[in-house]
């Protein structure tokens, strides 16, 4: 009897032992579990509040600036107009490890009206990029970059003055298909520096690195990125005024549709809230061609440029004054230029692009 109760007190105490180990256990596993939706809820918490949710990064931001101007019987003279021009900014970011992958959109369609002339394109730009990079250190990065730009609807350049050939200038180009001589020449408004959708339209893809230095700086270098320039217009691309090649067969101008190219490429873009209610950026992008140009030299030494500035400042929870600077050159690119003879005449050659816009509006970021 004395044995059994023993033996049964032995019992007890084991199963006392393995009960309470497994409660110490199941304490021990919960407190584990607790501790790593505490850590990852943090985690979470700090990504969420830098602007990422789920890993994404995403938004946009809509703005209509209108202006009217009106003179009567206003002595210094002036011309009555209405301008409308919308813009819708958009991005969409995704960080998943090491890996980054952004996107952005920019949109702007914009109208001027006059007397004379009615309802002209004033601004007019579709512009798409897309970079996906490793990260490689704390601020480096293996990436490739996509863009896509181009325009909604057609454009012309307005004038009607007489264009004339200036004797012993190589830059001048008829823009009238199969016409040799500009001399006492008469075009249309649609004569000069025409486009459309996807004419021109420039295409360009590259992988190199780029280097963050801080959250809102950028410096991107490829030293091989493929470009290529769309007319699909076949009268503009018989102009060759957007760069792409122009033959002629039988005396008659035939433009080549679409132009590669093979460069490399330098971006430097910065954007940043200066205060609460003012943010601006800047974004320089520099391209050297190694490939034959389309006046049969290899200069690669002649450097595209395109330089975007723009201002934001928030007057308002819905009304904000926006300003946008744009400077650009392309040595294969010819850009209406006057003779400097004392008339209006114009003719067509190299030269510095260059255009600017400031309007007050209604604005919506979401």
């Amino acid at each position: 009897m004395k044995k059994l109760f023993l033996l049964l007190t032995i019992v007890a105490f084991v199963l006392s032992g393995i009960t309470t180990t497994q409660a110490q256990t199941r304490v021990k596993a919960k407190k584990a579990e607790e501790t790593a939706k505490a850590v990852a809820g943090e985690v979470k918490k700090d990504v969420e509040e830098d602007g990422w949710k789920n890993g994404w990064k995403k938004g946009g931001e809509g703005i209509i600036n209108t202006s009217l101007t009106s003179f009567s019987q206003w002595a210094e003279g002036g011309v009555n107009t209405v301008n409308l021009i919308g813009n819708l900014n958009l991005f969409a970011d995704r960080k998943v490890g090491d890996w980054l992958w952004e996107n952005d959109g920019r949109f702007t369609l914009g109208f001027t009206r006059t007397k004379n002339d009615g309802f002209v394109k004033g601004a007019d730009v579709i512009d798409i990029d897309s970079k996906i990079g490793r990260k490689l250190s704390e601020k480096l990065y293996g990436s490739a970059l996509f863009t896509f730009d181009s325009q909604f609807l057609e454009g012309v350049f307005l004038s009607d003055n007489r264009i004339k050939r200036v004797a012993g200038n190589t830059d001048t180009l008829t823009l009238v298909p199969g016409v040799d001589d500009f001399t006492g020449l008469e075009v249309g408004k649609d004569s000069l520096g025409r486009s459309k959708f996807l004419s021109p339209a420039v295409i360009t893809f590259g992988a190199g690195v780029d280097y963050k230095p801080l959250d809102w700086i950028s410096v991107y270098f490829s030293p091989l990125t493929f470009k290529g320039i769309i007319v699909n217009d076949q009268v503009i691309a018989d102009s060759g005024v957007h760069g792409n090649r122009v033959d002629i067969e039988n005396g008659v101008r035939i433009g080549r549709r679409f132009k590669p190219e093979l460069g490399a490429r330098l971006t430097v873009g910065a954007k940043r809230n200066i205060t609460e209610n003012l943010s601006a950026a800047s974004t320089l992008d520099l391209y050297s061609n190694y490939l034959q140009n389309n006046f049969g030299e290899v200069k690669p030494q002649n450097i595209d440029v395109l330089w975007v500035t723009s201002l934001g400042l928030k007057v308002t929870k819905y009304i904000a004054a926006n300003f946008e600077y744009t400077l650009k050159y392309d040595d294969e690119i010819l850009v209406p230029k006057k003779v400097g003879d004392g008339t209006d005449a114009v003719y067509s050659g190299k030269g510095i692009q260059s255009k600017s816009f400031f309007g007050v509006g209604f604005t919506y970021k979401f």
